[in-house]
């Protein structure tokens, strides 16, 4: 409880996810089952893109998106936002 964890996640440019929400994939993937996220610096855009995965425009981002949003429910992962960026 209350643990901080900082992560350097290797950004893909070139991939149809944007920037702030790889990040916020990259935090899910590293959350154990059960946990409680609590997301202090995520943008708008990653923050209406995990809340509603079917608002990317890009295919790929549609399914990234939406295949994280399906391992964390399975896992009991809660994703809080808290302050925008």
């Amino acid at each position: 409880p209350g643990e901080r964890v900082t992560a350097h996640v290797p950004l893909d440019p070139l991939s149809d996810v944007p920037p702030s929400a790889q990040a916020l994939i990259a935090a899910i993937t590293l959350a154990r089952p059960g946990e409680h996220l609590t997301v202090r610096r995520a943008s708008k855009l990653a923050q209406a893109l995990w809340q509603r995965p079917e608002r990317a425009l890009l295919p790929g981002a549609h399914s990234a998106l939406a295949q994280a949003r399906q391992t964390a429910d399975g896992q009991g992962v809660e994703v809080q936002f808290q302050g925008m960026a």
